[in-house]
């Protein structure tokens, strides 16, 4: 599992999904598709907090098998922890 903080209006640039237990949005009752609607209505509340004035962080998570990260190194020796998180969140 490898966690993210940071910027929420940055790191929505790189979600496909949202934790959410809602049945009526969630198909397997842990997670939704995000889309423009939700986006929108993510970076109101964002606003909302922010004019407050509250820092805002968004947290991030990507699943990955640890064969599948151990293979990003084994193809490049150059490559450190550092850019290869990056890349993976660049190809995203």
């Amino acid at each position: 599992m490898i966690y993210v903080k940071g910027a929420p209006e940055l790191l929505l640039d790189f979600c496909r999904d949202m934790l959410c237990t809602d049945p009526q949005i969630s198909d397997d009752g842990r997670t939704a598709g995000i889309g423009p609607n939700e986006i929108a209505a993510i970076i109101e509340k964002i606003e909302k907090m922010a004019a407050q004035p509250l820092r805002v962080l968004g947290l991030a998570y990507w699943e990955m098998d640890t064969a599948e990260w151990q293979e990003m190194f084994e193809r490049d020796a150059s490559r450190t922890p550092d850019r290869a998180f990056e890349e993976m969140m660049l190809s995203g």
